[in-house]
Formats: structure tokens, sequence, C-alpha cells
């Protein structure tokens, strides 16, 4: 399963087509059987990929854990479905909260959730990340399909991973929520 999600993200191809990669490239990814769609779409749910995965993760970061200083942090979401979108949906947010905020002078900094639609229980996977600049690898990530988790909340697992990969990390850049007095 795992070969078959890399494989998958390499190539940039939808569940379908990654599907069809299983007979294409069995020989080669040693793999003895096929699998359908639906069971790579699920591939993500099992302990065993994470932990593989997981692992290629922290050894793609290897070559450059000496070389990368200066990193950038950002949260966003994805779409689960082509009718939503992200920005969209964040921007209607910002603006329920600008105006809330002009009635009220006490108003506090921006909730820290994502931003929500009605379509359906898993609109979007929301996701954090910690990236070199230099190299551009992920240093650290984590991503989630719960709306109530924002960023500020998954700030110090993602940096605490980007740290494990990268422990002469000088710097950290992001946006106007990370410099936030909990995330300082």
């Amino acid at each position: 399963m795992a070969k078959i999600l890399l494989l998958q993200s390499y190539l940039d191809v939808p569940n379908r087509v990654a599907e069809g990669m299983i007979y294409l490239f069995s020989e080669k990814l040693g793999l003895s059987k096929g699998f359908s769609y639906k069971t790579i779409e699920r591939g993500y749910d099992r302990e065993s990929v994470d932990e593989i995965l997981d692992m290629v993760f922290n050894l793609t970061n290897e070559p450059v854990r000496e070389l990368e200083r200066v990193f950038s942090v950002d949260g966003s979401g994805t779409p689960t479905s082509v009718k939503l979108n992200y920005n969209a949906d964040r921007q209607r947010q910002n603006k329920k909260h600008s105006k809330s905020a002009a009635k009220d002078d006490t108003a506090e900094v921006a909730k820290d959730d994502w931003p929500q639609s009605t379509y359906e229980k898993h609109d979007y996977v929301y996701k954090e990340a910690v990236i070199g600049v230099k190299y551009k690898l992920f240093a650290g990530w984590k991503s989630t399909t719960d709306r109530t988790i924002g960023e500020t909340s998954m700030f110090p697992e993602v940096f605490a991973h980007a740290i494990e990969n990268h422990p002469n990390m000088e710097k950290m850049l992001g946006d106007g929520i990370f410099a936030t007095i909990p995330i300082c």
C-alpha cells in the first residue's frame, strides 16, 4: 500500500489511475496482488502504512539535515470535493469575523478553527506544514479532517516534527497567525 501511495503521489494521479498503476508496475514494485481504488483511498487509514510513510518522510530530510536553516510554516485546507473551495470559504469566514469585530471593540483574535462548509462531514483535509526555504522539503507536517483543530493548535506538533528532522533550525517564517503570543 505504501509503495502505491508513494507512486501515486510522485506521478500526481487520482486513485483510479493509481489502481491501474498496480497492474503496470506490480513486478517492479514487488506486488503479488492488486486492489481497488477504494482500498487506495483508505490507505492512509492504516497505522502500518503511516509508519512507513513517516519513515520515508524522515529519510527524505537526511541529506539536507545540516544544510537547511530557514523554514516557513503555514496551514491550509484541501477540499474533499470539487464543489468546495477552501480559499472562498476562508474569505467568507474572515468577512464574518471582521463584521463581528467591528461591532465589538473587545473582540479576540480570530478563532483557532478552519472554515466550515455545510456540504459533508469531512469537507476538507486541513493541514499544516513546515518547509525548508532553500531545499523546499517538508520538515514537519500534520493533517486532519477535524475542523475544530486549527493552525495554532497543530503548530507545536508540527514544529516538534521539524526540529526532530532539523535540530539546527535558525529561523521560522510564518504569517500573522504564527506571531500570536501562544505560538511565540
